[in-house]
């Protein structure tokens, strides 16, 4: 659906709607070579879909890894500074 901005000399402006008629060819729908077709290519992106967010999961696993890592650096080096400190 796409918008239209209309405006005058004075700016006002309104807003028409322009629609975009698309008809479904049903005859190709009903051959099995079509339907195959399509169905590969739905999986074909559902396979895309799902190897990507998996690479996603990976990468945001392993920055937690790495943060907590940092996170439990840092809070043991504060520890032995108190220690050090206190003695």
């Amino acid at each position: 659906m796409q918008w239209n901005k209309i405006g005058n000399q004075n700016q006002n402006w309104k807003t028409e709607k322009l629609t975009n008629k698309w008809k479904l060819n049903n005859t190709l729908l009903n051959k099995q070579q079509v339907k195959e077709d399509i169905t590969l290519r739905l999986a074909k992106i559902k396979t895309k879909y799902n190897n990507l967010r998996n690479a996603a999961k990976a990468v945001l696993r392993w920055k937690d890894i790495t943060i907590n890592a940092y996170i439990k650096e840092v809070e043991k080096s504060q520890v032995n500074k108190n220690k050090s400190r206190n003695h």
